[in-house]
């Protein structure tokens, strides 16, 4: 079934006149990192680099360190349960 939603894709592109650059192409693949994310038949899920780094992050001592903390964060906001009531102590005294 691959195969086929692959060639269907291929004719299409095809079809409009696009051109793919077979060395960057990457087919058969079960995942794909993607803007910060991991996609795959499980679902979206962060970059696990990522959530490494700020992991790795020193504890905020100063306004600009918390501030910088929840941009860093707020990107993933959505995989983070009970985020705002999380950030909003860390965003009031910023």
């Amino acid at each position: 079934q691959h195969l086929q939603h692959v060639n269907q894709v291929l004719a299409i592109l095809n079809k409009h006149k696009f051109q793919l650059n077979p060395p960057k192409c990457e087919i058969f693949r079960t995942s794909i990192d993607y803007l910060g994310h991991t996609i795959s038949n499980d679902g979206v899920r962060p970059l696990q680099e990522r959530i490494e780094k700020i992991l790795s992050l020193p504890q905020p001592i100063s306004l600009h360190q918390a501030n910088a903390f929840i941009g860093s964060i707020g990107w993933y906001r959505k995989f983070i349960k009970n985020y705002a009531h999380i950030a909003v102590p860390i965003s009031a005294v910023t």
